[in-house]
């Protein structure tokens, strides 16, 4: 197979720096973007597309836009989610976990506990049904079992319809809501969704990086659905700024907020 590292830019794949959007009434609106928040520590994003490499339509890497390097990568083909260059709403791009049981992830294992997640953000949606998780499937998490919180971040709670509880994750949001973690299955994360959570009391999660679609490496716990973009923060934003954010986020990828936020109708 050759490897293809984005030669041409498919339509409607534009740069996330000089992106245009329109609003909840149609109007284009220059797109403030996270690009110069200090705290920002990873950045993915589906709709850059220069920021994927591919192997036939299956991302092997992608690319963080942070500026910090954080790429993340995978090197079996089996385990690699696919390229879907209109599988989100209105024609957006996105990267496709299957609506089956997977163990599909992107990651970066850095070989010591020093990555600090606290405050995280995820455009996803989850296509693999049910009435309850069919497994613990993971969102985000370390690269493996170690660090403060063995490494767990946010996942349901198998045969339940709630989050699970223990790992790094305390407050958790769903466009933009009060924050909970109960009852959101499967009618909240069917989506497509704004996902906020932020670590619990602010301790330093002390992970081995990252993996983007499962929960460390557990098998079958993969995400049954799409990811589009992702945004972490090495501190708990302020209410303005994750308001901000869930804002941007909501407004790129067509996602209703909840009445009463202050980007519901507009973007920031």
């Amino acid at each position: 197979m050759s490897h293809l590292r984005n030669k041409i830019i498919p339509e409607g794949n534009v740069r996330h720096m000089h992106a245009k959007i329109g609003g909840q009434g149609g109007l284009t609106h220059d797109l403030w973007t996270p690009s110069g928040e200090a705290t920002l520590s990873w950045w993915f994003d589906a709709k850059d597309y220069d920021s994927l490499t591919l192997v036939s339509s299956k991302v092997s890497q992608w690319d963080d836009l942070s500026g910090n390097a954080n790429h993340v990568t995978q090197a079996t083909d089996a385990d690699r989610p696919t390229y879907s260059p209109n599988g989100w709403t209105d024609g957006l791009p996105c990267l496709d976990w299957g609506a089956s049981s997977n163990q599909k992830f992107l990651g970066l294992s850095r070989g010591a506990n020093t990555d600090d997640f606290q405050d995280t953000y995820m455009v996803l949606a989850w296509d693999g049904g049910g009435a309850s998780w069919p497994s613990q499937n993971g969102t985000i998490s370390g690269y493996d079992g170690t660090g403060t919180f063995s490494g767990a971040g946010l996942q349901g709670h198998y045969l339940t319809t709630n989050w699970y509880a223990g790992g790094w994750p305390g407050n958790v949001r769903h466009n933009g809501d009060t924050a909970t973690k109960t009852g959101i299955f499967p009618g909240t994360v069917t989506g497509p969704l704004v996902l906020q959570f932020d670590a619990v009391s602010a301790v330093d999660t002390a992970c081995n990086g990252i993996r983007i679609g499962t929960d460390r490496a557990n098998a079958g716990r993969g995400w049954r659905g799409r990811i589009a973009e992702v945004i972490i923060l090495d501190t708990i934003a302020s209410t303005a700024l994750r308001q901000k954010i869930e804002g941007y986020l909501a407004h790129k990828w067509r996602i209703q907020l909840v009445s009463g936020h202050p980007y519901r109708d507009s973007p920031p």
